[in-house]
């Protein structure tokens, strides 16, 4: 129901500060590294939603990589998502026709999906999306599911006059291009609900990211500056005249450091301390750009590294006067990554809402896996192993078909029988082509 204030208040003409702002996914962290460091991730970003967080950082993502999370979101998140709206517009819930005990999008799901692509002479290309879904509102009876997505290009650049920097230090500038979505609700349902015979219950805008990130020697130390969603307006009523509604705009700008480089610089022979532990330390801060800009979010975040395989993250924020802290871990095997936070914590709330970000990194025709990585890998998601081996069709299928049914076991009750069979089958499918007890034709890449 928090759209339908927000429609309510387009009427009048009402502009928005950042938290009353239309596509509230836009200011949603995704991913589970960034989120156990409270959002922290404008200077050192690891996976392919570094793309949200600053253009230019794809940059430095030497190799192919894919991203991918989906998850249900906390009623807290539903909640304060809403309320957030209606206390800054001054509207209470029992205002609202209908007196919804609350005014968030019940059972709505974040997700994002990214592919970053490295090219040569110091370009990178993304592409990724995100958005909520599954959301449910209801009027007089009718129910209908109100979306918000966008799908983005993002494009960086490391020019060819950096350098002329110090040796060891690079540059990249990014951008990108937005494509951004709004459903409401049905055109029938707004003009009974207004009262009014102006068409509307969709938006639409273009939107644009602008990001820069300047690397130290070795890698030391890096400093990241975004700007977000210019330009960008949603106009939910289609009449001459109707006034629009802005979206999320903000600048993000953050300081890192990984200080145990400095060892590695000193080793006699060029010695790596980091292939073994590595800490890196980020720092950013977030200003709101509607309005009178002001700053909105300060965030730190550390990261703990053993072996390049096994990751522990805190994170540590204050936003709107109020503080908080986030934690989670990863954990990498070959090409693929698994990362976990308590996606709630970022938005201080003491419930929790556990989300799984899923990396997989090309590994290179030079590249092989361990057989235990395979077997290991593949008890998190049926199918992952099977990519390592080389059988990207079938693992992919696999993974795909294991997500879907993990998915279904956690949504309830509903046909959980037919889930955890599924999920059963899609687990000795997967084992049974790593151990070649069922043969198939092999889809490998050269």
């Amino acid at each position: 129901m928090k759209k339908f204030i927000l429609v309510l208040l387009i009427a009048g003409g009402v502009e928005a500060s950042l938290y009353d702002a239309g596509m509230w996914h836009l200011f949603f962290y995704p991913g589970a590294r960034a989120t156990a460091m409270a959002g922290a991730f404008t200077a050192y970003a690891g996976d392919a939603t570094a793309s949200f967080y600053n253009p230019a950082s794809i940059s430095f993502l030497e190799r192919r990589q894919f991203t991918a999370q989906n998850l249900r979101t906390s009623l807290f998140t539903e909640q304060l998502f809403g309320r957030l709206g209606a206390y800054y517009f001054g509207v209470s819930p029992d205002s609202v026709p209908g007196r919804p005990p609350w005014l968030g999008w019940e059972g709505m799901y974040h997700t994002f999906l990214g592919a970053v692509f490295p090219f040569r002479k110091g370009f990178s290309l993304a592409v990724w999306g995100s958005g909520f879904y599954k959301g449910t509102m209801e009027f007089k009876g009718k129910v209908w599911h109100p979306h918000d997505y966008n799908i983005s290009l993002t494009v960086s650049y490391r020019p060819f006059w950096r350098r002329e920097f110090p040796a060891g230090m690079d540059f990249a500038v990014g951008a990108t291009f937005k494509y951004l979505h709004s459903y409401v609700c049905p055109d029938d349902i707004l003009k009974e609900f207004l009262g009014v015979d102006t068409p509307g219950g969709s938006a639409w805008s273009p939107a644009f990211d602008l990001g820069f990130l300047i690397k130290g020697p070795a890698d030391l130390v890096r400093g990241g500056l975004s700007l977000h969603n210019l330009f960008g307006r949603l106009k939910y009523l289609k009449g001459e005249g109707d006034t629009t509604v802005s979206i999320p705009r903000y600048i993000r700008y953050g300081l890192g450091a990984r200080p145990l480089k400095l060892v590695d610089i000193r080793l006699p022979g060029g010695g790596l301390l980091t292939d073994f532990v590595d800490i890196t330390v980020n720092y950013d801060r977030m200003r709101d750009l509607l309005e009178s800009p002001h700053d909105i979010r300060e965030s730190a975040g550390l990261e703990l590294s053993l072996m390049r395989t096994f990751y522990l993250r805190w994170g540590r924020y204050r936003e709107n006067g109020k503080t908080g802290s986030t934690r989670g871990m990863g954990l990498r095997i070959g090409p693929l990554s698994y990362d976990i936070s308590d996606q709630a914590q970022i938005y201080y709330n003491t419930e929790h809402s556990y989300v799984v970000t899923v990396s997989l990194v090309d590994p290179g025709k030079a590249s092989s896996a361990r057989g235990w990585e395979k077997y290991l890998v593949n008890v998190l998601i049926p199918g992952t192993g099977n990519i390592l081996e080389g059988d990207y069709l079938v693992g992919s299928a696999l993974a795909i078909g294991g997500s879907l049914f993990y998915q279904g076991i956690t949504e309830g009750e509903k046909l959980k029988l037919v889930n955890y069979a599924g999920l059963g089958v899609t687990y000795l499918l997967s084992y049974g082509i790593l151990l070649k007890v069922i043969k198939i034709p092999r889809f490998r890449r050269d």
